[in-house]
């Protein structure tokens, strides 16, 4: 389940199609803090998550954001 800061949400519109077209979702991520709902999104569906993605580098979705989202889907 691949995630993407909305700061750049131009990444998360080019990878939007790809993801739709593989019955994939995109959720929306602070840079530096996972917001929420996102977190609750991860939790609530953690049992269907295979794989969670990230797009961008570092610069886009920091390691604090990808370790917590890493700890909601366990």
């Amino acid at each position: 389940m691949p995630r993407t800061a909305p700061e750049n949400f131009p990444d998360a519109l080019a990878r939007g199609a790809m993801l739709g077209s593989k019955r994939s979702v995109l959720l929306l991520t602070r840079t530096a803090t996972l917001p929420p709902v996102t977190r609750d999104a991860l939790v609530s569906n953690k049992q269907l998550i295979q794989t969670l993605r990230y797009f961008g580098g570092t610069g886009a979705v920091s390691t604090s954001v990808r370790d917590a989202c890493e700890a909601a889907v366990r």
